[in-house]
């Protein structure tokens, strides 16, 4: 995504001076730096925020051959090009967060198991990267923006722009070979609205840790979309399932209900997808055949997919730890709700989630009586919920403008929050030295909630607006 934002950049300038030049009838510049311009635009990625810039070259060029009043032109090119910047900053091209040095070329490729596709993110092998291509941002192209509209009461023409990204990672590129005993096995599980795209940082940065992660699109109707393939192999698309008004009415009678009963839908895909995992390890003729630790598995989750994998973390003994991280406590079982698994959970806080008192609460309680004492809790500072997803890279001064994330960098919190979900997976997975004290000083948004090696015990950090 640098180069493609190099260009952008390039374009926005370049047609700038092209305005400024149009006003010097005998600088022959002008052309050169229209063929410049051309030549760039050639290679840029075209997007509908930068609409009025496109016009205003075309416009430009036409301005070149004959003589016109000045004074009129100067007003349209000032429109016209400050639309186009205003277009460019509001909706920018997403800047995602530079994966570790430790395994820095990540592979993905696209897999369907059962009902359910998964995004497979994997350490790559591939030292001609040119040969490969970074893998699109979309899986669902643009039906993701429908059930996005339809989950958010919103045209779904906002989230157009999804379009015009592409990840780090490199489309079907080879497996690293691994260490002796295998890759640790990542399942991931998306919030509500969310599908496997919209969490494509922080799984690709895990997979640059040295984790090959299945992120599963849930089919329960939680998701913004969820493709359905027929016998004749014919895709279908169903968006997100609204709920009856009863259900925000009546919470303990309807919409507990819903959500519990869609929650143990989901907790089912991803003991699923386990099996499909054990399956791919021993398929011949799968590329992580023999490749992966099965005795290394563990779930990370975030909202209505931290509390999946909270749930799924007490039935079913193959995973081995949990990163939960906002977990909605909500439509968890109560007797989830009380303790949780006996396996090890960290959970990753928004500010937004600590200062929603009632439900902090719960999980406060929750944590407190942890049946495995290596159960941890960590705020974040300066975060709302959806600083965990990729939707604030994609307009950043939008989002935090109508509160759908925090004062953060977006960019920068995706960073902060896989290097901890990593540290601590590394750590209960492979054995590695847990560093989150360490990484509190490198982040200094972060901050352990609960202390339960001192006599402080729980803590927060002071409310502000977030």
């Amino acid at each position: 995504m640098e180069r493609y934002r190099a260009y952008e950049v390039g374009v926005i300038g370049l047609i700038g001076v092209q305005s400024i030049l149009t006003h010097y009838p005998t600088d022959v510049s002008k052309y050169i730096i229209t063929v410049l311009l051309i030549g760039i635009l050639s290679v840029h990625v075209w997007r509908a925020a930068l609409f009025t810039g496109y016009a205003l070259c075309v416009y430009n060029t036409f301005l070149m051959f004959g003589s016109w009043n000045f004074s009129y032109i100067i007003v349209a090119q000032a429109i016209l090009w400050g639309w186009m910047a205003v277009g460019a900053y509001l909706f920018q091209l997403p800047q995602f967060p530079k994966l570790s040095t430790t395994y820095p070329t990540v592979g993905c490729t696209t897999q369907r198991f059962g009902e359910n596709d998964c995004r497979i993110f994997y350490p790559a092998n591939a030292t001609n990267k040119q040969k490969y291509g970074q893998m699109p941002y979309l899986h669902h192209g643009y039906h993701l923006a429908v059930g996005l509209g339809i989950f958010l009461k919103v045209p779904s023409f906002i989230f157009s722009h999804f379009k015009n990204a592409w990840l780090h990672a490199l489309k079907e590129a080879p497996l690293l070979e691994p260490r002796k005993e295998g890759w640790p096995v990542l399942v991931f599980s998306h919030g509500l609205s969310g599908t496997l795209e919209m969490y494509a940082s922080i799984n690709e940065q895990l997979a640059s840790e040295g984790f090959v992660v299945f992120v599963l699109n849930h089919s329960d109707g939680s998701g913004s979309v969820n493709r359905l393939v027929d016998s004749n192999m014919n895709s279908t698309y169903d968006y997100y399932h609204v709920l009856p008004p009863e259900a925000a009415k009546d919470w303990d009678n309807v919409g507990y209900k819903i959500r519990n009963g869609q929650l143990h839908q989901r907790v089912h895909q991803v003991e699923n997808i386990i099996s499909a995992v054990e399956a791919v390890q021993n398929d011949p003729s799968s590329q992580f055949y023999q490749k992966l630790n099965l005795n290394a598995i563990g779930l990370v989750g975030h909202s209505y997919g931290g509390a999946t994998v909270i749930t799924a973390g007490t039935r079913d003994t193959r995973i081995k730890t949990v990163v939960a991280m906002d977990p909605w406590m909500e439509p968890l079982d109560p007797s989830v709700k009380i303790s949780g698994p006996e396996v090890p959970v960290l959970h990753i806080l928004s500010q937004h989630w600590v200062d929603w008192t009632t439900h902090m609460e719960l999980l406060r309680k929750h944590v407190e009586a942890a049946k495995n004492k290596n159960a941890m809790l960590y705020g974040t500072k300066d975060t709302r919920h959806n600083n965990f997803s990729d939707v604030p890279l994609f307009s950043p001064k939008i989002s935090q403008l109508v509160k759908a994330s925090g004062k953060i960098d977006a960019s920068y919190a995706l960073k902060m929050f896989a290097d901890v979900a990593a540290n601590y997976l590394k750590h209960q997975l492979c054995g590695t030295e847990l560093e989150l004290t360490k990484l509190e000083s490198v982040y200094p948004e972060l901050s352990n909630l609960y202390k339960t090696s001192s006599t402080e015990g729980y803590q927060t950090f002071p409310s502000n607006t977030v």
